[in-house]
């Protein structure tokens, strides 16, 4: 399949996409490249490390000796995590590794194909909060809440359990029906992009039903067939968005990034280039609205105590409440 079929696919039914842990390699960890925080988990439990220890005839030392990387060691060690301290440890440990790492050109396209309403609906089995990063920096509100599922858990949601390496993969009802009231409809492009598909309950219960009747687009750089673009999606999804010529919305904007509370994230908001004069009174025309403001830190009160009237740069909604609060925690 050429990256031109497969814009002529989504563009002539809209798509569904699936997104597995090749979506984000270049920035987050593989499956196989976890144990460091399995290690971390069970030296902060030693009571779940004792047992995993007795399980693989080791003796009861630090975890990274007793689990080691792969193995059976290793899948004893995420059994025993799922009903213990430790998996709070290893939930909390990922939400600070995602802290650090930034979307990358594949979040941030797919964003795009979100906001030009070319992508209907994302089955996310990353824990990751990248797309939804992505999203909230170029448009700067967050992403639709009924665009985006995450069945296997959420960086945003450290506090639920998450479906573990070792268990079985899911299919909620909701995304189940959701699906079959797309399909009732048209037929979608079917976009699985990253997604390995060694779950074989996922396969069977979510792949392989609109495999079947849907035109497909496969994005990897490992796959193979008449369905697929071979590539990482780094690499292709910008070439996608490109091929459906989709307007970047970016044009005179700038960023202001919002360093988000710990356990929060980064929130990137865009707003219009304003020129800035000398004359410590600047007209914020930009805002359609009028005010003084400070040319050094301030931490006084704005003027106004009201809301100003939605313009160019709150045009895609007011800012949520998470915003507000960033927003109002710092003095600029």
């Amino acid at each position: 399949m050429t990256l031109s079929d497969a814009a002529g696919q989504i563009r002539s039914h809209h798509a569904v996409a699936v997104l597995g842990a090749g979506l984000s390699a270049s920035q987050y960890p593989m499956t196989a490249n976890l144990a460091p925080l399995v290690w971390m988990a069970l030296d902060a439990d030693p009571l779940t490390r004792a047992k995993v220890a007795a399980q693989v005839g080791s003796s009861d030392t630090k975890a990274k000796s007793i689990v080691g990387n792969e193995g059976s060691a290793l899948a004893t060690a995420w059994r025993e995590i799922e009903a213990s301290k430790a998996r709070w440890v290893f939930q909390k440990a990922f939400v600070d590794l995602d802290l650090e790492r930034e979307p990358t050109a594949a979040h941030f396209a797919l964003a795009r194909l979100i906001r030009a309403q070319v992508l209907k609906y994302v089955i996310s089995y990353n824990w990751d909060t990248a797309l939804e990063r992505a999203y909230e920096q170029l448009y700067g509100v967050p992403i639709p809440l009924d665009i985006l599922v995450k069945p296997h858990g959420d960086a945003n949601h450290p506090d639920i359990p998450w479906v573990l390496p070792h268990e079985d993969g899911i299919v909620p009802s909701p995304v189940k029906e959701h699906l079959a009231q797309m399909a009732s409809s048209h037929p979608r492009a079917f976009m699985i992009v990253g997604y390995s598909g060694a779950d074989q309950l996922v396969v069977r219960e979510l792949v392989e039903p609109y495999e079947e009747s849907w035109p497909v687009v496969r994005i990897g750089p490992s796959f193979t067939g008449p369905e697929t673009v071979t590539g990482t999606a780094d690499e292709v999804l910008p070439k996608l968005v490109t091929e459906l010529q989709l307007d970047s919305g970016l044009r005179h904007w700038r960023n202001v990034t919002f360093f988000r509370q710990r356990g929060r994230y980064f929130q990137d908001l865009w707003m219009s280039e304003f020129q800035a004069t000398s004359d410590p009174a600047v007209s914020v025309s930009a805002f359609d609205v009028s005010g003084v403001m400070s040319t050094g830190r301030s931490s006084s009160l704005p003027l106004w105590n009201t809301a100003p009237a939605r313009t160019r740069a709150t045009r895609c909604g007011a800012l949520t409440a998470r915003q507000r609060v960033c927003a109002a925690s710092i003095s600029l």
